[in-house]
């Protein structure tokens, strides 16, 4: 199955609604032709909720416009989407294949509806291990404070404070960027020519082919 690459790869999990507030997003547009350098980062693997390997896209950059190839995804399971207590799906795609090792991203992502939680896990077939980055983007109006294993979240909707928790894999080191230039990195675009700060965190590391890391974001009861 072919796919639009980077932005609509089934292995990019985005965006994630809870109570009028987005917690994870889609960082946007922002912009076509204005701004080559934000047109470069909004459009890279880095900016969307995904993993990046060996610092490069996961289609190669052709232009403002172009991508000059596209990597075949595959949804490898679907089940409980429309109803019942559990979804999980699992998909992978192969735009890092001619790359040393031929690694493949796979990702499972389980929702818990009735515990708020959803537990997302991926994990790269191949050979060797690979320099990686795995990119998890908050929405503009949702804090977040390091905790330990992961982040404190917390956003106001409804005239309500609501708080929650992103636990992530110790096998990477955690960066925090927000409204960063140098490289260009926690920005948001809700709409054409329109960019704010937002929180970006991001794991950086070496996987070993086979190694899985998992991430858990969880919704305290209102």
């Amino acid at each position: 199955m072919r796919s639009w690459p980077i932005w609509r790869s089934p292995v990019t999990l985005t965006p994630t609604p809870c109570r009028s507030k987005s917690l994870l997003v889609d960082r946007g547009t922002y912009c076509y032709l204005t701004d080559p350098v934000a047109r470069r980062y909004f459009r890279s693997t880095i900016a969307h909720n995904t993993l990046e390997i060996g610092g490069e896209d996961q289609a190669t950059y052709g232009g403002s416009f172009l991508w000059l190839d596209a990597p075949d995804a595959e949804a490898v399971m679907l089940d409980g989407l429309d109803e019942g207590p559990v979804a999980r799906w699992q998909a992978r795609h192969d735009g890092y294949a001619d790359s040393a090792g031929e690694p493949t991203h796979e990702r499972t992502v389980t929702l818990d509806r009735a515990a708020r939680r959803i537990d997302i896990v991926d994990r790269v077939t191949g050979q060797g291990s690979f320099d990686v980055r795995l990119a998890y983007h908050l929405g503009p109006a949702v804090e977040a404070r390091a905790d330990g294993d992961g982040f404190a979240l917390a956003w106001q909707a409804d005239g309500r404070r609501y708080t929650g928790r992103l636990t992530l894999p110790s096998a990477l080191g955690w960066q925090v960027h927000r409204g960063g230039t140098d490289p260009m990195l926690g920005w948001y675009s809700k709409a054409f020519h329109e960019k704010e700060p937002s929180t970006s965190i991001l794991g950086v590391g070496r996987l070993a082919a086979g190694e899985v890391l998992t991430a858990r974001l969880q919704v305290d009861p209102a």
